[in-house]
């Protein structure tokens, strides 16, 4: 178990390097690029619940795959903050996006709920490395409960 929590805070301090590292990225890139970037992490976060539902409620799929897609999460949710650049809300006009223009008045709550996010998609990670099917199914309503819906709520706006 040692050796699974130490390969994860490795990661995890890589991934963080990562961002760090990121950070001006968004800044230098039109308001219409970061959009699609952002979008293009969401539509991959949907196709890994996919894997997530499949191995939960349907039985298909490894616990393996389920590791995989969790990572792949983890590590998206932590390139976020830097792809929401200033003027990119939906009330900014920058392009379709559905951002409330409350993640930049709530900034830091906001990088709260990305961090809070990933750790979750972590977790599940860990979760899925042990292959209990139970533990597994508890990491994954947390994620989608207190990471994923608990940020949507607060800042994307409504499907146009």
């Amino acid at each position: 178990m040692g050796v699974s929590i130490g390969r994860a805070v490795a990661v995890a301090l890589v991934l963080g390097s990562m961002v760090v590292a990121g950070a001006g990225v968004a800044t230098a890139q039109s308001a219409g690029e970061a959009i699609k970037q952002r979008q293009a992490l969401m539509k991959a976060n949907g196709k890994a619940f996919g894997v997530f539902v499949n191995f939960v409620k349907k039985g298909q799929g490894s616990a393996a795959d389920v590791g995989t897609n969790a990572r792949i999460v983890a590590s998206n949710v932590a390139q976020f903050v830097n792809l929401f650049p200033k003027g990119t809300s939906l009330a900014d006009g920058a392009g379709k996006t559905r951002a409330k223009p409350e993640i930049w008045q709530k900034w830091a709550a906001f990088e709260g709920a990305a961090a809070k996010t990933s750790k979750l998609a972590w977790d599940l990670s860990l979760a899925a490395a042990s292959g209990d099917k139970q533990a597994i199914g508890a990491a994954f309503g947390k994620l989608g409960k207190d990471g994923c819906t608990a940020c949507h709520k607060t800042f994307r706006g409504l499907k146009q």
